[in-house]
């Protein structure tokens, strides 16, 4: 998996970005109906997440991209309609309580088309007079998950049977990058997350140092936050909460995503003793009790393609996690630090 130091101001560190790989990237043409739901996504992004707009800038500049055809890209991407994989993504938090270490952990095994492993990567992220993180993504901007220097860490999964439409708005990915970008606390993401507009179904898991655990789901215009009482939560690419019925379709829910979340339940809630770090890197990598999974979806090969782990402790200078460049199931956990 490559790493990648990002520094500066939000202008210099996209173009940073943009000057590294405009020789192998192009954005895809761009239908006029996309064209005009980015630019309302723009005026929203102009009141919310400002920062990252001058930091698409940059990229443009660095990079020699139409801007326009680039925020596009970045502020709509799945806009248009499109087949994902019938599978998904497994996160969860466990609480200080039930940890043999004293902290709390958090575990996320992403799961994509396996031909997108080579652009997956881990970034060293310090916008100038904001927090520093460690992030995962195969976008140029914008974050699938990570976990910033006051420890605070979250990942994101789409909600596979939303069945609602696009509604202009933050896509999750800028979502994510904004709050680890400015955020110090579950609650401080998550009173973001109630503010923004949100473009699709989707879910947030986020954990800080003080075991504050929250699920948050959306289904536009409807926000979900479940927090946690039981000293943990979990969650798969299908939602929770009843009340999202409207919004969803039981028929779309994968079931890879049901067994995923049922092995996690099981996982949680039949422990006997206080749950180590090594459990659940076992539990992230085994296919038959755990959650590391390998599938064919309309002839693609798919699966877990990387996973990450971490101890949430108090002191976080330097930042560090664990990550596998690879299946979690074929490549070791590496230790990844950030000071």
């Amino acid at each position: 998996m490559k790493a990648n130091i990002i520094e500066g101001s939000y202008y210099e560190m996209g173009f940073k970005v943009g000057s590294q790989i405009k020789r192998f990237f192009k954005p895809p043409p761009c239908p006029p109906e996309k064209l005009e739901f980015s630019r309302q996504c723009k005026e929203i992004a102009r009141q919310y997440i400002p920062d990252l707009l001058e930091e698409i800038k940059g990229f443009c500049d660095g990079g020699n991209y139409n801007l326009e055809s680039m925020e596009a890209f970045l502020l709509a991407l799945g806009f248009e309609f499109f087949h994902t994989p019938e599978g998904g993504c497994t996160v969860f938090a466990i609480g200080s309580k039930l940890t043999e270490s004293g902290f709390p952990i958090f575990a996320r095994n992403y799961d994509w088309d396996e031909s997108f492993q080579d652009l997956c990567g881990i970034s060293f992220i310090h916008p100038e007079g904001k927090l520093k993180s460690i992030t995962f993504s195969d976008h140029m901007i914008g974050i699938y998950g990570g976990k910033n220097e006051t420890g605070l860490t979250i990942a994101i999964l789409l909600a596979e049977n939303y069945t609602g439409k696009w509604q202009p708005g933050i896509r999750m990915i800028l979502s994510t990058r904004w709050i680890l970008d400015n955020c110090r606390t579950t609650e401080e993401a998550v009173s973001f997350l109630e503010q923004v507009p949100h473009v699709r179904g989707q879910i947030f898991m986020i954990a800080d140092t003080d075991d504050n655990i929250a699920r948050v789901e959306t289904a536009p215009p409807r926000i979900a936050v479940t927090y946690s009482k039981n000293d943990y939560l979990y969650t798969t690419n299908h939602y929770q909460v009843k009340s999202f019925e409207q919004y969803s379709d039981p028929s779309l829910i994968p079931p890879n995503s049901v067994e995923r979340f049922n092995k996690v339940k099981n996982f949680l809630e039949n422990r006997k003793s206080k749950i180590a770090l090594k459990d659940i890197i076992e539990f992230l990598k085994s296919h038959e009790e755990g959650v590391c999974n390998h599938f064919e979806f309309e002839g693609r090969k798919c699966g877990t393609i990387y996973s990450w782990v971490t101890e949430i402790d108090k002191t976080s200078d330097p930042i560090h996690l664990m990550a596998t460049i690879g299946p979690p199931c074929k490549f070791n956990y590496e230790k990844y630090t950030f000071s």
